[in-house]
């Protein structure tokens, strides 16, 4: 289970991290091709896709605190591509950049409101960092 945060973003001069909450996908793009020998697949780059919970936006001071819905929302109305780092706990990380596609919420009778950003690749392929 991931509780800490291992994603981050950079948006409008500002820093927030968050949880993937298990949902960060990374798909090989396959091209098919018909030769003299017959059809041949090859993998030419990928796409990735996720969500990202809890987040909070990081002061200069490394201090974090949870945004609320309206700001939420109003990072998913920007509409701007948004440079990422993926932690994915031990080990490397991944930069590439985001398109923060749509903004989910859920509570019950007696729950919390919790929320959602969800996101796709804007088409740049990840890198693998140190």
């Amino acid at each position: 289970m991931i509780s800490a945060p291992n994603i981050i973003i950079k948006f409008d001069g500002k820093t927030f991290i968050g949880v993937t909450s298990h949902n960060f996908n990374i798909n090989n793009t396959v091209k098919e091709s018909i030769t003299r020998d017959g059809k041949k697949k090859s993998i030419t780059g990928h796409t990735y896709a996720g969500s990202i919970e809890g987040v909070s936006e990081v002061d200069a001071t490394s201090a974090a605190t949870k945004i609320d819905r309206d700001a939420a929302v109003a990072l998913t109305l920007a509409a701007e591509p948004v440079p990422f780092i993926y932690t994915p706990g031990e080990g490397k990380s991944y930069t590439g950049v985001i398109l923060l596609t749509s903004y989910s919420e859920k509570a019950g009778a007696d729950d919390e409101l919790t929320y959602s950003l969800n996101f796709e690749d804007d088409g740049t392929q990840l890198a693998q960092t140190a």
